[in-house]
């Protein structure tokens, strides 16, 4: 089976809040233990042919430039639009480009505008409204595409990452489980293997990325990067630095434009003492401008090794961004506002206020864990109260450690 890429891109925007957008991570609150050993990278990765990185995103680039030049003719716009809304939103997961999220929001509100009832222009802006963490939104679309029968397999998939995104691990997992049961291909266990990992199922999760590894038969090299890119999180988030290194460093080799990957293998290349490789990395992400979490990275790790000079002049860079980005895109860049105040923006009060706007955006166990971060460096044992109690009935691993840390910081 020939996967499209497309397809499996659009499968990871609405997943945890590590890869729709920036490269900062919010903390996922899943368990301590540390995940099994799992084979050496190269045995999952290195034999695995696919097609050059830099020639698959400059054939991504070739694609959105041919469908904005079909989306403007005759009875082909529609449908060449609602392409584009999809290949905007490849391109911005792997790119970064927060932008690309805009055009392609602005491109599927056009759509439903110009046919409300048609179930395809519902599914594009579901997706679009995803990638800019309108999550409740989105899944209205969704709900509304399933009443004007949309494909049946359309809306399931859809549901599932949304379902995942708003912290409902449940219902999710039961698509999830459903969908790879039924068709054990690398895009369904991929997604399955994704939200192990953020349940806190790492044993599971690891053995279904080998899965979805091995069930690969394509040539486009994107499915492979993001698995690889999304077990580095998982081992990242357990502290398993010197693991999530090599399959950070994985991803980025086979695709050296993922602006995700690269920003997390200068995160963790920094945290194993490996400085200047850290900022050869963050450099050249933090000049493009357009996201502002490879900056506030750079002037964190700056700032730690001592050169203040440099961290200021990206620290205020940084918060520039920010400010534009949280006014414009709020529900979007709360979590990412939030990791940049607790770190170089040094301002746990306002952490703490975009933590709680994060939450209510989404009850994931990383948005959790995220304002327990903030409530700690804010002095605010209320707030961590507050999240044991909402914790108290979940079944995810990943939230009863949520619910295990705001319990002792509750008092």
């Amino acid at each position: 089976m020939r996967l499209s890429p497309i397809r499996f891109i659009v499968l990871g925007a609405a997943l945890s809040a590590s890869g729709a957008l920036g490269c900062q991570d919010a903390a996922d609150g899943g368990s301590t233990a540390a995940p099994p050993r799992a084979a050496p990278v190269d045995a999952a990765d290195v034999h695995l042919r696919t097609t050059d990185g830099a020639i698959a995103l400059g054939n991504l680039d070739a694609q959105v430039r041919g469908m904005e030049h079909l989306a403007g003719q005759g009875p082909r716009g529609p449908e060449a639009r609602r392409q584009l809304v999809d290949l905007l939103s490849a391109r911005a997961q792997y790119r970064g480009g927060i932008e690309d999220r805009a055009r392609a929001l602005a491109l599927a509100e056009a759509l439903v505008a110009a046919a409300p009832d048609d179930p395809r222009a519902r599914l594009a802006r579901a997706a679009a409204r995803s990638g800019l963490h309108a999550f409740r939104a989105a899944m209205d679309d969704v709900e509304r595409a399933a009443a004007l029968d949309a494909p049946a397999d359309d809306v399931e998939l859809a549901r599932a990452g949304l379902l995942q995104s708003l912290g409902a691990y449940d219902e999710a997992l039961a698509i999830r489980h459903a969908r790879a049961e039924r068709a054990p291909t690398t895009e369904s266990l991929g997604a399955l293997a994704s939200l192990l990992a953020e349940r806190g199922e790492s044993a599971a999760a690891s053995a279904t990325f080998a899965r979805a590894h091995a069930a690969y038969r394509d040539v486009a090299p994107f499915p492979v990067a993001w698995l690889l890119f999304e077990e580095g999180l998982m081992l990242m988030r357990h502290g398993e630095l010197e693991r999530a290194q090599a399959l950070f460093a994985a991803a980025h080799a086979r695709l050296p434009g993922y602006a995700a990957a690269q920003c997390h293998l200068a995160e963790v290349e920094a945290a194993l003492g490996h400085t200047e490789r850290a900022i050869a990395l963050l450099e050249p992400l933090a000049a493009a401008g357009e996201d502002p979490d490879p900056a506030a990275q750079l002037a964190r790790i700056l700032a730690e090794h001592g050169d203040a000079a440099r961290a200021a002049t990206w620290r205020a860079r940084a918060a520039a961004r920010y400010e534009l980005l949280l006014a414009r895109y709020p529900d979007a860049f709360a979590d990412h506002g939030t990791e940049f105040f607790l770190a170089a923006g040094a301002d746990p009060a306002r952490a703490l206020t975009l933590a709680r706007h994060n939450l209510g955006v989404r009850q994931s166990a990383g948005a959790y864990a995220l304002l327990l971060d903030a409530a700690e460096a804010a002095g605010d044992s209320a707030a961590a109260c507050g999240v044991a109690d909402d914790a108290a009935g979940a079944t995810a691993p990943s939230m009863q450690s949520v619910r295990s840390r705001a319990a002792a910081l509750c008092g």
